[in-house]
């Protein structure tokens, strides 16, 4: 489903001359006009352009546009909830998915979001797998995932596919707000509690790296670190999926974990 959802026409910045503004007015943007205001009583022209910023970002030719957002979440009322949470931001949705294919078709190839709010727990595909495929067509694409999940293991993870926020369902909608501000400044972000789980998983003594991996298990679970699928190691390896099946199972036995986002951390951590 497509379509604007907040946004609406921005007008064209006002000229600058020696440092000042000619004009204190940009008619139909408010948050602006205030900007304008203060940062012209001031003659401080790097408070306009912080406070600019904070709700438009600059196209490379110098004009100012609204921020382009794609959201991936199965759940309507969470599409909603940024929505609201992007209101007045000068950030606006412009495309939204219920599944992570379909995500991935329309923005690796169509769609062109300056930034992607992802889910994990999507019903075809990992949202994980997705920012990972995502990255690859598009490595200049920010991406942040906004879940329910809160271990390490799949934190790590999603950091690993390339997201540059992590963010939990239910918080704040500053927090939100704040993430995106800093991921499209070429920053990231890390929520409260996500950032505090990142520091007790590092701060955990160093497992011993003898699993009792074959070399075949060993080659596969490097794969999986490299982000390839299932399919795409059965390929390479020159055997059947099924058999690859067979393998991660034994893999996950072996690590005592019970995802490939699990076996990734942990083969990560013991690196």
């Amino acid at each position: 489903m497509n379509g604007v959802i907040d946004g609406g026409n921005v007008p064209d910045p006002p000229s600058v001359r020696h440092g000042l503004f000619k004009s204190t007015e940009t008619p139909g943007c408010p948050a602006v006009n205030q900007a304008l205001t203060r940062a012209t009583r001031s003659h401080d022209t790097q408070d306009l352009i912080q406070s600019v910023r904070d709700r438009i970002s600059f196209t490379h030719s110098g004009g100012l546009r609204v921020l382009s957002v794609a959201v991936v979440d199965d759940e309507q009322v969470a599409i909603d909830l940024v929505a609201e949470a992007l209101r007045g931001t000068g950030a606006a949705i412009t495309a939204t998915y219920f599944d992570a294919r379909s995500a991935v078709q329309g923005i690796a190839v169509g769609e062109r979001p300056d930034l992607v709010i992802m889910d994990i727990g999507l019903p075809d595909l990992s949202g994980i797998e997705a920012t990972r495929m995502l990255k690859a067509a598009r490595p200049e694409l920010e991406v942040i995932v906004q879940t329910m999940f809160e271990d390490p293991a799949t934190i790590v993870a999603a950091i690993k596919a390339g997201a540059s926020g992590y963010l939990l369902k239910g918080g704040a909608r500053e927090e939100l707000q704040l993430a995106v501000r800093e991921v499209t400044r070429g920053g990231s972000f890390l929520s409260g509690r996500v950032a505090r789980q990142v520091l007790q998983e590092f701060r955990q003594p160093a497992a011993s790296s003898d699993f009792g991996l074959t070399e075949r298990e060993e080659s596969i679970l490097a794969l999986l670190v490299k982000g390839q699928s299932d399919k795409e190691i059965a390929v390479g390896l020159g055997i059947s999926p099924h058999t690859v099946n067979n393998h991660l199972r034994r893999i996950y036995e072996k690590l005592q974990v019970r995802s490939r986002a699990e076996a990734v951390a942990k083969a990560l951590k013991l690196a």
